[in-house]
């Protein structure tokens, strides 16, 4: 372009700008649709886990509903339960409640008193766990119907002390099952103890067995509790036999004679 004194061919000057512009317009459009091809399957997979969050988010899952009484009220109605299918233990075993069973966020505790007519009183501190439908026991003590002592302290009676003892061992064996029917074990063996001064060894049969130089001569105190059975020895019914009477001694040397057979 030529300008002869300061004039200037501006007609040719705007067709010049104008077909700049049109290229570039042309040049930003194609690079704009070569950049759409290379997000386009982003884009495909956002939409889809978009979808796919909102499908997941209206669904409802649902769970089995718990009996409200299981969890409110889970040791009044399984105590009475227990009575119900155990009559011919009701002259033998009574079950109080010394502190009323109360509700908590995982689910309820009590502490309850178990007496065996002319045998023994228990007192025992509960849990039930509604999620996973456990029971703990937190305390409990083992004495005779005769004594008026604090509950921590141990009974004065040997024979007593020893089924303290046994007891650990028992109520581990017991709350492996679940809430219901580790309530229910855990009854049958304090009911199974009603004939405790008068009941033979299952082994000896004999009434009294020198125990050690700490307790003497005792009568079978020891009474078979519910156990799971071995993944390894399913059939052993000895699993399922409970309430039997043994010297502590005998009852060693049952489970070491099962083992050997």
């Amino acid at each position: 372009m030529i300008a002869h004194a300061n004039e200037f061919n501006w007609d040719l000057i705007k067709s010049e700008i104008d077909k700049e512009a049109v290229e570039a317009e042309n040049k930003y459009q194609k690079e704009e649709n070569h950049m759409m091809k290379i997000k386009e399957p982003g884009v495909l997979i956002k939409r889809s886990a978009d979808y796919a969050y909102k499908e997941l988010s209206s669904v409802v899952l649902n769970k089995h509903p718990i009996p409200s009484s299981s969890i409110e009220h889970f040791f009044t109605t399984y105590t009475e339960q227990w009575k119900l299918q155990n009559k011919t233990n009701q002259e033998n075993v009574s079950i109080s409640f010394i502190h009323p069973e109360q509700s908590s966020l995982a689910g309820s505790t009590c502490r309850i008193k178990i007496c065996v007519h002319k045998t023994l009183s228990a007192e025992l501190e509960l849990e039930y766990e509604r999620e996973s439908d456990t029971l703990s026991i937190h305390q409990y003590n083992i004495g005779s119907l005769k004594e008026q002592r604090p509950t921590s302290d141990d009974s004065q009676y040997l024979v007593f002390r020893k089924i303290n003892l046994l007891a650990t061992k028992a109520f581990e064996d017991m709350l492996v099952f679940f809430a219901k029917e580790s309530l229910f074990n855990i009854l049958d063996w304090f009911a199974s103890y009603h004939d405790l001064f008068n009941k033979p060894c299952h082994r000896c049969h004999k009434l009294l067995q020198y125990d050690s130089p700490q307790y003497k001569h005792l009568p079978p105190m020891v009474r078979t509790w519910a156990k799971k059975s071995s993944l390894f020895n399913v059939n052993n019914t000895q699993q399922r036999q409970t309430g039997i009477a043994y010297h502590m001694r005998c009852s060693i040397e049952h489970k070491h004679s099962k083992l050997i057979a």
